[in-house]
């Protein structure tokens, strides 16, 4: 059985930087771009999850 793991990162070459060595060990990712589609996207369980700390696009402070 195939582990899932979703990666939340804003920034394309750091979630290509995180997903790509994943990928590589046999990992299933499950990646979001932003902390939206992260919620959008929760119906499909993941084992861990690896995110960003920095979500803009969920709160209103900058």
């Amino acid at each position: 059985m195939t582990r899932k793991v979703r990666v939340i990162e804003d920034d394309e070459e750091c979630l290509k930087v995180i997903t790509y060595p994943l990928e590589r060990l046999g990992y299933e990712v499950i990646a979001s771009e932003t902390g939206r589609r992260h919620q959008l996207a929760m119906a499909e369980r993941a084992d861990f999850v690896i995110h960003d700390t920095d979500f803009r696009t969920l709160t209103r402070w900058r």
